[in-house]
């Protein structure tokens, strides 16, 4: 349920905290406040918010009627249209990396094994996860929710008590993904965990017969998707790479020398977003189209409703496009500036 929608960001339309910063909406003038604190005010000198823009941008979500994003410091905010943006209280200070929603209720996980739930996205409740890793993916699937992170792999089926499965192994786990029938953990392009239920889990060796990819080359796997009939995954060092199983990969494409960071599927064609303003579409994983945005920016994920695609980016930029038009061009549509306080 997370996969569809993701929200990325660029910071064209910033131009210094002291400065006047452009929205899509109207004009926010930003003054400096003592400490790192900033004062928001728009035409009206109405005061908006005060908060450091660069803790607010991590993971977005739609989830069907609103956007919602976390972030650093335990940063949340909800929004409508992607335009006017509310700060939430979270509760806690530890960096929120994902969230997700079942439909019911929201579940955000973070540093230090915090995990955080919401039945609104206003209101959020600490729950204990029973580990101190971070934990830097969630998914739901099969009636469960999975995290995982640093050596570790967590289900719940209400969000709130949760089970440590023992992988016997370091492995950072940057990733889980969902398929319809199976949960898979992809650690890296060698190993891998999978689970029907997200109770029992199989340990499973990756099967490496392909000169594309070595046997030494030991490939991370920044995110995961699947459209329907294969994985797709991107890495740190710019590749792309497919497999039918989750066991056997084949390189596609590369970006040299650029981290890729977020993936989706949207039904026809697959978009990932990458560190230095990168935007890559393609209908089949093997051949890829550059639309790239101009700055050369930071994009951290992606996310779409029904009528457009946003990209969310460093310092709480964010592009958009439209899905009617023909052609993808992600263009500034506003900021994580333009905040306010319920």
């Amino acid at each position: 349920m997370r996969k569809l929608l993701k929200l990325i960001s660029v910071s064209s339309l910033l131009i210094c905290m002291t400065a006047t910063v452009f929205s899509a909406a109207n004009t926010v003038h930003a003054s400096s406040l003592p400490g790192n604190s900033t004062k928001y005010s728009d035409k009206n000198s109405e005061q908006i918010a005060k908060a450091a823009v660069d803790d607010l941008a991590n993971r977005v979500i739609w989830d069907g009627k609103r956007f919602i994003a976390v972030g650093k410091n335990g940063a949340i905010l909800t929004s409508a249209d992607g335009t006017k943006w509310y700060l939430r209280n979270s509760g806690i200070t530890a960096a929120l990396f994902d969230i997700v929603w079942n439909g019911k209720q929201y579940v955000a996980v973070g540093a230090d094994g915090k995990i955080i739930t919401s039945t609104d996205g206003v209101a959020w409740v600490s729950r204990k996860s029973g580990v101190t890793n971070s934990l830097k993916r969630i998914i739901f699937g099969n009636n469960q929710f999975v995290a995982v992170g640093n050596g570790l792999i967590l289900s719940s089926s209400n969000g709130i008590t949760w089970t440590k499965y023992n992988i016997k192994s370091n492995e950072y786990i940057p990733n889980v993904i969902w398929n319809g029938k199976q949960f898979l953990v992809a650690a890296t392009h060698k190993l891998s965990f999978v689970s029907k239920d997200g109770v029992t889990w199989e340990r499973k060796a990756s099967l490496n017969t392909l000169k594309t990819i070595k046997a030494e080359d030991n490939i991370l796997f920044t995110d995961v998707v699947w459209d329907g009939n294969k994985y797709a995954a991107i890495s740190p060092n710019g590749g792309i790479y497919t497999s039918t199983d989750g066991l056997k990969w084949i390189w596609k494409y590369t970006v040299n020398a650029i981290c890729l960071n977020d993936i989706i599927w949207d039904g026809s064609k697959y978009i990932v977003v990458g560190e230095k303003g990168n935007v890559l579409t393609s209908k089949d994983g093997a051949a890829w189209e550059n639309k790239s945005i101009k700055d050369s920016c930071k994009l951290y994920c992606i996310v779409g409703n029904e009528k457009k695609y946003m990209i969310l980016g460093e310092k709480g930029a964010l592009y958009s496009t439209d899905k009617s038009e023909s052609q993808i061009s992600f263009k500034p549509y506003t900021s994580l500036y333009n905040i306010v306080k319920p």
